[in-house]
């Protein structure tokens, strides 16, 4: 990986160069070997981290133009960032638009000295991270980490309570950060500063039109899909070093664990991997994804496999967070991967994120489009094959497949809030005052599916959730120079997949059939046909119950530090939240007996164990 940072004065009183330096050392990763290298220009300063031969620095400078850049390009540009830089440079400065033709992940910033113009850009799923802050007449600075603007003192370190807010309720706007003064480049976007001015456009949007509409034959499309799997791990394996990967046992992180495993066995390498699996408790058996885990690992035998476990320690706050929506902080499991990983000299971890948003997707509203579609036959047998699969009466089905998708969302959270069924977005904003509310005025609403499948399906994967958690990993990764890859959002898998008509996921009441088919002779047998996702810790709400004692300190702290001046919590709507906390025996016996602890109950634990972690992140920050 390459962190990447710069400052360009637009006052002509700064000193580009200073501040372009002291942005790369909050970025310093907490392992050994990391370099640096500042480019200064007039009235600009571009810098980079890197971790590799210096001879290898993807700082170029060719042509009177300098780049630098944080990326990984896919054929044909080999493995030599100076290559990719140069590739960069050549389309921002043609044309940034010309950025819809590479393929890969990146984010970088081209300064063309001759035209005094700096573009940055970034990929189409912001799998790269790049933020800025910009005052016309002053400066503009841009880093991959929010810590590298605010942690050199160039904007305040303050949280932005309203983004804050929009986040827990929406996953926020494509170009907020939680930070004051702070944005991110939304993905599949550059923007160009010239002449003290600044633009931001998009350059690649998905192809509604194309959606759904390749006529290909199943088995051919099973075949296709296995092919773009093959080709999209293949070129994310660096030619050497050491290689990790997530194995939660579900479909995607399997699949991509696999593919990984053989393809680094046929360089006679070993794959590394680290599956979260809840801690042994002695009161109660819960139910986990070990039995998948230990399927693909009795398998492929020759992964160096690594079980996390849960913590309980977070539950008393006092937690160190990243600057992200995420919210997770150094007690966040994905950081014990991390410092593993680097420990073990792994530089790079594959996920199996943004599968369920393509090449898995699971075929929702599938039955609601072929009903609006005309096809009413096709509609009932698969209404009827989907409720014989799972054991449910045909009624549930219809409302599970048809009426949740036809019915407009207004409508339906109406009758959730007759029922007293709450949605994660009211569970989750249930503590916060009328003043902190007021901020989700004028916020995009969540994303919802509809029976429009070409809008719901392409709103599926531009969701701002996509770059969210990428940004959170990257920043992650980023303290131990650990990078992560996502070939299940490969471009060519993802179109492929969103040509593919919705029915063809969605085939005999079995959802994910396209993925499913095309890891046949992949994955286990266990892990290619299993019906459904267990929690990684199902032991938290256990946790989080059994300790409403603390977090009823926590609130009394907050309370009286702040003097009951908190602008973001409703004090006496979080002591009836507490109040409201189920039983934890009752919550043993629901998950004894194999179902789900009362939801209302629970909807007031999500809500105060949010609203108090929200407090703890922005006790980090200026007032």
């Amino acid at each position: 990986m390459q962190l990447i940072a710069g400052f360009v004065d637009l006052s002509g009183d700064q000193d580009a160069s200073v501040h372009a330096r002291a942005m790369l050392k909050p970025m310093v990763p907490a392992v050994p070997g990391w370099r640096e290298r500042v480019w200064d220009g007039n009235g600009i300063s571009i810098g980079l981290l890197f971790g590799f031969d210096a001879e290898l620095s993807p700082l170029v400078q060719r042509d009177g133009s300098v780049i630098a850049s944080d990326a990984r390009l896919d054929e044909p540009f080999g493995e030599d960032p100076a290559q990719w830089n140069w590739h960069l440079a050549q389309l921002a400065a043609r044309d940034p638009a010309s950025l819809a033709e590479v393929l890969g992940d990146f984010a970088f910033a081209h300064w063309d000295d001759g035209g005094r113009r700096l573009t940055c850009g970034r990929d189409v799923f912001g799998i790269r991270p790049l933020y800025y802050a910009y005052e016309p007449g002053r400066f503009f600075a841009f880093a991959s980490l929010p810590c590298a603007i605010h942690g050199a003192g160039i904007v305040p370190r303050r949280a932005d309570r309203g983004a804050i807010v929009r986040w827990l309720a929406t996953s926020g706007a494509a170009h907020e950060t939680l930070i004051q003064g702070i944005l991110r480049l939304p993905p599949a976007h550059f923007l160009v500063l010239e002449g003290g001015t600044l633009t931001v456009q998009r350059y690649w949007r998905i192809d509604r039109a194309a959606i759904g509409t390749n006529p290909i034959e199943s088995a051919a499309a099973a075949a296709e899909m296995r092919r773009l799997m093959d080709q999209a791990v293949r070129c994310r394996l660096p030619a050497g070093g050491q290689v990790g990967a997530h194995l939660s046992g579900g479909l995607d992180s399997s699949a991509v664990a696999v593919l990984a495993a053989r393809g680094l066995r046929d360089e006679g390498r070993t794959l590394r991997a680290w599956s979260f699996l809840d801690r042994p408790r002695n009161d109660i058996a819960l139910e986990d994804e070990r039995p998948f885990v230990e399927a693909v690992l009795e398998q492929e035998p020759g992964i160096d496999w690594s079980p996390v476990g849960g913590a309980t320690d977070w539950l008393a706050g006092g937690r160190d967070y990243d600057d992200y929506a995420a919210l997770a902080g150094e007690d966040d499991p994905e950081h014990r991967v991390c410092a593993d990983a680097a420990a073990k000299g792994v530089s790079l971890i594959l996920s199996g994120w943004g599968g369920d948003e393509a090449a898995s997707f699971n075929g929702r509203a599938a039955i609601a489009e072929q009903l609006t579609g005309g096809q009413f036959g096709a509609a009932l047998r698969e209404l009827r094959a989907f409720a014989r699969e799972r054991g449910l009466p045909l009624s549930r089905a219809i409302r599970n497949e048809v009426t949740a998708y036809l019915i407009p969302e207004r409508l339906r959270n109406f009758a959730r809030s007759l029922t007293g069924r709450h949605t994660r977005r009211w569970s989750a904003l249930a503590g916060l005052s009328d003043a902190a509310l007021a901020a989700l005025e004028g916020a995009a609403q969540p994303l919802t599916m509809s029976a429009d499948a070409r809008e719901s399906r392409a709103s599926l994967i531009t969701g701002t959730h996509i770059a969210d958690r990428a940004e959170s990993w990257a920043a992650t990764g980023a303290r131990y120079g650990v990078a992560f890859a996502f070939p299940l959002l490969d471009r060519r898998v993802v179109e492929f997949a969103l040509s593919l008509p919705s029915a063809m996921f969605l085939q005999a009441g079995r959802r994910r059939q396209v993925f499913r088919q095309a890891m046949h002779g992949v994955l286990p047998q266990s892990v290619c046909e299993r019906h459904h996702k267990l929690s990684a810790f199902p032991g938290i709400t256990l946790d989080m119950v059994d300790n409403r004692e603390i977090l009823q300190q926590r609130l009394e702290a907050i309370e009286a530090r702040s003097g009951n001046d908190v602008p973001y919590l409703d004090f006496e709507r979080m002591r009836t939240l507490l109040a409201a906390f189920p039983d934890p025996g009752e919550v043993r016996a629901a998950i004894a007996q194999g179902t789900e602890p009362d939801p209302v109950a629970m909807s007031a634990v999500v809500a105060v164990v949010v609203a108090l972690g929200t407090a703890d992140f922005l006790d980090q920050y200026e007032p």
